[in-house]
């Protein structure tokens, strides 16, 4: 049996005939690449993330299937997928195998809302903080502990990101927690202008400790007084700050080398922010801004005294005369470390090998004699 053909075009008699433009389907092939190289670039989205100069790569962090599905989907804001991953049983509170972060942190670090607000109703804890790896030590250089002692807190405190804050704040999260060293709070970004941080204001309303203490229990409001945030500092007054909490001050003249001595009680606490404030309105206070003044003023309020004594005298290994420490309000318990710390016999017991013997300058004893001839002077 033959097909018959028809005798112009030779085309099978009866068959239908189809002609394709090439155009159209070099344009759908076209089409077809694109749609797979979408989907491919759609699920690498959220695959990393970075915390600062620190990238983070979710297959390294994540190698089981499930939670690597879970910190892409967050890290893309996808709280679809996040969703039905964890009633898949993925868990939302996974510890990372490398840098030790949770799906959570990813999500902060993501800048991902939809995904923070997703993990926090499905359980993820706001708390949580980055573990050291176990058998190191936190001054170890290692990158694995590059991120401990954060947390979904500090980093958006980091990140300066007010919404998502607020998201971890209205699912109990701290914010009185520590971060790496002093509290999240202390990392919070100065605004310039003298502006008032609104994530300050809104740990305040979430229970934040006004008085909150820092490194060498640096209390807030000393911090900000130090760093030139007056109007902050006043803002913290009127909130309840305490004036009169003071930071630690090791008060050997070599604070680098720390050493358990005769004199490791023997402590020097400062009220950083009356000294500040003192050095910029002036002994009698007419110096400074308008501001500057204002915070003199409520410090004094509190009861401060002004002038309030310079307490960088006791690191130094000459002081002003007795009747000029007397004039800048210096106490007696001050007084009385000055002299011990500047006799040589003394500063030889804290002072590192390295710097040799301590040649006795005098200094201590001058001023030990004139302290006890005014307490004589006084009847004492």
């Amino acid at each position: 049996m033959t097909n018959e053909t028809d005798e112009r075009s030779g085309e099978p008699i009866g068959m239908p005939v189809v002609h394709v433009d090439k155009r159209w389907l070099i344009a759908l092939l076209l089409a077809l690449v694109a749609a797979i190289g979408g989907w491919r670039w759609y699920m690498e989205q959220g695959a990393h993330v970075n915390a600062g100069l620190i990238k983070l790569d979710a297959t390294k962090e994540f190698p089981g299937a499930s939670e690597n599905a879970l910190v892409r989907a967050a890290g893309r804001g996808d709280v679809g997928e996040i969703e039905q991953l964890a009633r898949s049983r993925a868990n939302v509170n996974v510890v990372g195998a490398y840098r030790r972060v949770t799906p959570l942190i990813w999500a902060v670090l993501a800048r991902e809302q939809s995904s923070v607000g997703k993990l926090l109703s499905l359980g993820a804890d706001p708390n949580f903080r980055v573990p050291l790896l176990p058998g190191t030590h936190p001054l170890d250089r290692k990158p694995e502990n590059s991120l401990w002692g954060d947390s979904p807190m500090s980093l958006a405190i980091f990140n300066d990101d007010f919404a998502i804050l607020k998201q971890l704040l209205e699912k109990r999260g701290n914010p009185n927690i520590e971060g790496q060293g002093p509290p999240a709070v202390f990392k919070m970004r100065q605004l310039p202008d003298g502006q008032v941080n609104p994530m300050l204001r809104l740990m305040l309303d979430h229970g934040l400790n006004v008085n909150i203490k820092g490194a060498l229990d640096s209390p807030l409001l000393g911090d900000m007084i130090t760093t030139g945030q007056f109007e902050t500092a006043i803002f913290l007054l009127e909130r309840g700050a305490d004036v009169h909490l003071l930071n630690r001050k090791v008060s050997v003249p070599c604070v680098r080398y720390p050493r358990k001595t005769e004199l490791d009680d023997d402590e020097l606490v400062v009220n950083y922010g009356a000294q500040q404030i003192q050095r910029i309105t002036g002994t009698d206070g007419g110096g400074g801004d308008d501001v500057s003044r204002k915070l003199r003023k409520m410090f004094v309020e509190r009861g401060v005294e002004m002038p309030f004594w310079d307490p960088d005298s006791i690191r130094k290994l000459e002081v002003p005369p007795l009747n000029e420490l007397r004039a800048r309000g210096t106490p007696d318990e001050v007084i009385r470390k000055i002299i011990r710390l500047n006799k040589a016999s003394e500063l030889e017991s804290v002072y590192p090998p390295e710097f040799g013997k301590i040649e006795d300058h005098g200094y201590g004893h001058i001023l030990e004699r004139q302290y006890r001839e005014e307490q004589k002077g006084r009847g004492r």
